[in-house]
C-alpha cells in the first residue's frame, strides 16, 4: 500500500546505486501483484532458499563445515528509492503520490482546500508527465491511490482508465509548459487571497512588505501578482496563463484567479506551499492595513 516492493534478491542494491547517482529506478509489474492490503514491505514473508546454495557450488562444499548461511531469495526495496511503477494500466509514483496525499491533507485540515476543492501536483525535474490529485477526492481523505499520470504537453492522462484528475489539470499543465524548471504547483482557496481577488483588477500589487521575499523578490519587496479571470472552462484560464507567461519578464511564482484562489508553484512541493502561504500573507496584510479600500472593488 506504501509503494514499496520486493522483488529477486539484488534489486534493492541496484536501487540505492540509482538513487545515488541520481538516474530514475523504474519497476515494471503486473496489476495482480499489487497488494493493497499490506501496509508495507515490512509485512512481506521473504521466502528463504537452503542454505546450501550460499555455502556449495556444483554440490562442492567451499566453506567450512557446519557453516550457516542466511539465502533470502528476495529483498525488499522502499517505495522512496522508487520513480515509478509500471502495470499494464497505469504508472504509479510512489514517493511522489505519498508526499502529494500528505500536502491535500494538511492544506484541508488548515480550511484551504475545503472538500473537494484544490489540486497539487508534482513531477520528476525536466519530466514529460506530472501526476495530480483526481478529481472529486475529498482533499482530507485522499491517497496515492487517487492520483492521475498526465501528458505536460498534452493535458490530459497518459493511460486511459482509471480516476478523472482535477478540473484544475489544464491550468498545472500551462505552468510546467511556461516554467521548465517547476517540480511541483499547488492551487488551492485559501480566504484572504480569495477575498482580495475582488477588490483588485488584473494584478494585486503589494509594496514595501518584506515577507513578499518569499515569493523571490528583492528590496525593496514590492511585488505585482497577475489575476486571472475566471472564465467558466478551465482550458480559457489555462490559455490565458500560458500568454501571459510567453511574454512576462520577472513574473513571480504565484498567482491569483478572480474569485477563486491561489496558484502557487515551485522546483518542488515545499517550495510550492511556502509561496502559496506566503502569498495568503500578503492578501492578508492588504486586507487588514487597507490597502485595497472598498472603492477600488471590481464588479
Amino acid at each position: 500500500a506504501n509503494g514499496d516492493v520486493a522483488n529477486k534478491i539484488g534489486t534493492y542494491a541496484l536501487a540505492v546505486a540509482a538513487d545515488r547517482h541520481k538516474v530514475p529506478f523504474f519497476v515494471v509489474a503486473p496489476e495482480s501483484t499489487i497488494d493493497e492490503s499490506i501496509e508495507s514491505g515490512a509485512a512481506i514473508r521473504i521466502e528463504e532458499r537452503p542454505g546450501a546454495e550460499v555455502t556449495h557450488v556444483a554440490g562442492v562444499a567451499h566453506a567450512p563445515h557446519g557453516t550457516l548461511a542466511y539465502n533470502p531469495a528476495f529483498d525488499v526495496t522502499p517505495a522512496d528509492l522508487i520513480t515509478g511503477v509500471a502495470t499494464e494500466s497505469r504508472l504509479f509514483r510512489p514517493s511522489i503520490t505519498r508526499d502529494i496525499a500528505a500536502m491535500s491533507r494538511s492544506l484541508y485540515e488548515r480550511g484551504w482546500m475545503e472538500g473537494t476543492a484544490g489540486s497539487v501536483s508534482a513531477r520528476m525535474r525536466q519530466a514529460e508527465t506530472f501526476t495530480i490529485t483526481a478529481s472529486g477526492r475529498c482533499k482530507g481523505a485522499v491517497s496515492s491511490a487517487d492520483m492521475v499520470t498526465i501528458v505536460t504537453a498534452a493535458g490530459r492522462p497518459a493511460s486511459p482508465g482509471g480516476p478523472r484528475p482535477s478540473a484544475e489539470t489544464a491550468i498545472h499543465a500551462a505552468i510546467y509548459q511556461a516554467w521548465p524548471d517547476c517540480g511541483a504547483v499547488v492551487h488551492a482557496h485559501p480566504p484572504y487571497a480569495t477575498a482580495l481577488t475582488m477588490m483588485c483588477g488584473g494584478e494585486a500589487r503589494f509594496d514595501n512588505y518584506e515577507i513578499a521575499k518569499g515569493l523571490g523578490v528583492p528590496a525593496p519587496w514590492s511585488v505585482h501578482v497577475p489575476v486571472f479571470e475566471n472564465h467558466p472552462e478551465v482550458s480559457e484560464i489555462a490559455a490565458d496563463i500560458a500568454r501571459y507567461y510567453a511574454r512576462a519578464e520577472h513574473a513571480p511564482p504565484a498567482l491569483l484567479i478572480a474569485r477563486h484562489g491561489v496558484t502557487a508553484w515551485g522546483p518542488d512541493l515545499q517550495t510550492a506551499r511556502n509561496r502559496l502561504e506566503c502569498l495568503e500573507s500578503l492578501c492578508q496584510l492588504a486586507l487588514l492595513t487597507g490597502a485595497y479600500p472598498e472603492k477600488e472593488r471590481t464588479p
